[in-house]
C-alpha cells in the first residue's frame, strides 16, 4: 500500500538466489483503489502477458497481500493459471489504524514529528532523519480512515470486504508468513526502517532504549540532588519531561496500530495468520523488522519467506 513494484527491489536478489524465476509478471497498481479494482487490474494485465505461462506463485506484501488472494480466488476458476499464493504481513483481518479518524492521525503524526527534532532534540532528535517523520505520517495517515482512498474501507476490521473473502472458497496452495517485531520503540523502529536512521530499525530502537533510560537515570539523580543543590530540580524536570514523552509517544503509537498484542508496527500478528489455515502453513518471524523492512535485502524475514515457499510448494533449490 503507497508504494510500487520497486518495493521488491531490496528482496530480489535473494530470491534469485535462491530460486530460478520462469516467468515473472510485476506491475505497480494504483493501491488507493479497492482491492477488486486493483486485483480486476492485475488479472487483465496477466492475462494479456503471460500468453500460455501458468501455474503462478502470488507473492503478495501487505496489501499485495489481499490482491492475491482475491486473484487467486478468481483465478482458480482458469484451469492451470493459479498454483498458490503467500501472504507476507497482510492485514486478513484487518488494521486497527484505518479505523482512526482522518484529521486525529494528522494531529498525531504531525505531533511525533515536530516533538521529535523540536522539545528532545538535545537527546534524541538523530532518530529522526530530515523529513521521514513526516514521509511516515504521511504514509500511515494515509491508511486512517480517508476518503479520498477507498481502500481504507476494505482493510478496516470487520469490513464486509474482508468478511466476504475471508468466507470464499480457496481451492489453491496458501500459506502465511507473519511478523513480530520488538514491542517497544515500535515508532522509531518503523521509522528506521523506512530509512530515517542510519542502519536501519534496530540501531534507532536501541538509540531510543537508551535515551529513555537515561533520561530516567537522569531524573532520578537529579532529584536527589536536588536536595544539595536546588538547580538541579529543574534538570531532573527536563529529563522527566524526556522519558514521559518518548513513553507517551510509544505507548499512543502501540495504540492506534497493535493494540494489546504484537505485530509489525503496522499490522496485528492476529490479523497476519492466513485465515482457515492450519499452523504448519503459518510461518511467524520473530524479533522481525517493521513492516516497511521486511522485504529489505537485510531482511530476517527474507530466509522465512524462502522456506515457506520451500515447505508449501515443495520447490527445491534454484528451481
Amino acid at each position: 500500500m503507497f508504494s510500487d513494484a520497486m518495493t521488491w527491489c531490496g528482496s530480489e536478489p535473494y530470491l534469485r538466489y535462491n530460486f530460478r524465476v520462469g516467468f515473472e509478471i510485476r506491475h505497480t497498481l494504483d493501491s488507493h483503489a479497492r482491492i477488486d479494482d486493483q486485483m480486476n487490474d492485475l488479472f487483465s494485465r496477466v492475462n494479456s502477458e503471460r500468453g500460455s505461462q501458468g501455474q503462478f506463485i502470488l507473492i503478495g506484501h501487505s496489501n499485495g497481500g489481499l490482491v492475491s488472494r482475491r486473484f487467486a480466488q478468481l483465478g482458480q476458476n482458469t484451469p492451470g493459471l493459479v498454483r498458490g499464493v503467500i501472504t507476507i504481513s497482510t492485514p486478513n483481518q484487518g488494521t486497527q489504524i484505518s479505523t482512526v479518524p482522518i484529521r486525529a492521525a494528522q494531529l498525531l503524526f504531525a505531533g511525533i514529528g515536530s516533538f521529535g527534532c523540536g522539545y528532545v532534540s538535545h537527546t534524541a532528535c538523530y532518530l529522526l532523519g530530515p523529513g521521514v517523520a513526516g514521509q511516515i505520517g504521511g504514509i500511515l495517515t494515509g491508511m486512517a480512515l480517508n476518503s479520498n482512498y477507498p481502500v481504507v474501507y476494505d482493510i478496516q476490521p470487520n469490513s464486509p470486504f474482508l468478511g466476504g473473502m475471508n468466507t470464499s472458497y480457496e481451492g489453491f496452495t496458501r500459506a502465511g508468513v507473519q511478523d513480530y517485531s520488538w514491542d517497544k520503540w515500535t515508532f522509531f523502529r518503523i521509522i528506521g526502517d523506512f530509512g530515517g536512521a542510519a542502519g536501519g530499525g534496530r540501531p534507532a530502537v536501541k538509540r531510543a532504549d537508551k535515551t529513555y533510560h537515561r533520561a530516567i537515570d537522569c531524573a532520578i539523580i537529579g532529584g536527589l540532588t536536588g536536595f544539595f543543590w536546588h538547580p538541579s530540580w529543574r534538570v531532573a524536570a527536563g529529563c522527566a519531561a524526556v522519558a514521559a514523552s518518548l513513553k507517551g509517544v510509544d505507548l499512543l503509537y502501540k495504540r492506534i496500530t497493535v493494540p494489546g498484542e504484537s505485530g509489525d508496527a503496522v499490522v496485528p500478528g492476529h490479523s497476519q495468520l492466513y485465515p482457515n489455515l492450519g499452523s504448519q502453513f503459518q510461518f511467524a518471524v520473530h524479533d522481525a523488522d517493521s513492516h516497511v523492512g521486511v522485504l529489505k535485502s537485510t531482511s530476517i524475514s527474507l530466509p522465512v519467506i524462502v522456506a515457506s515457499m520451500r515447505n508449501t510448494f515443495g520447490l527445491p533449490p534454484n528451481q
